[in-house]
């Protein structure tokens, strides 16, 4: 969602353009590194670490993946209110069951969709638009079943 004026809130910057939250994270991660370094860890870990916290401090400061991660935990964790094959939503559209790619109704009818992609046609010459209509025409004249579209 843009965020527009008013829909905006002020955010107080603390460490750079870093949020409270975000420079929380920074002080914990520069946190555990000053722990790596005391603790003689190797240089190769160090270097490392040190890449993964320019890393860190990138995505928080311009693409405030702190937010973008508590956006996908709150989707992943919070209870679903529904499912799409509970008895209540099936019965509400006349679905007795799914087989496959096909769907089984209550008067017992198979169903399936067919997913197809538009076309441009502008673009095409006389002669092509025509042939693709007539190729058109002829698959709906051949359908031996009724379509909804």
């Amino acid at each position: 969602m843009a965020e527009t004026f008013a829909t905006a809130s002020y955010k107080e910057r603390f460490i750079g353009s870093l949020n409270l939250m975000q420079s929380l994270i920074i002080l914990c991660l520069v946190a555990l590194g000053v722990g790596l370094a005391v603790h003689n860890a190797p240089p190769v870990i160090l270097l490392l670490y040190g890449l993964f916290f320019l890393a860190c401090y990138g995505g928080l400061a311009y693409y405030d993946i702190d937010e973008v991660i508590h956006v996908y935990l709150k989707y992943i964790l919070e209870k679903k209110r529904f499912c799409w094959t509970s008895r209540q939503l099936t019965e509400f559209i006349g679905i007795k069951s799914f087989r496959g790619d096909l769907v089984e109704t209550q008067d017992e009818r198979l169903l399936s969709v067919l997913k197809v992609f538009p076309r441009d046609i502008g673009g095409l010459a006389d002669d092509d638009l025509n042939l693709l209509l007539a190729g058109y025409k002829i698959f709906l004249n051949e359908l031996s079943a009724n379509i909804q579209i």
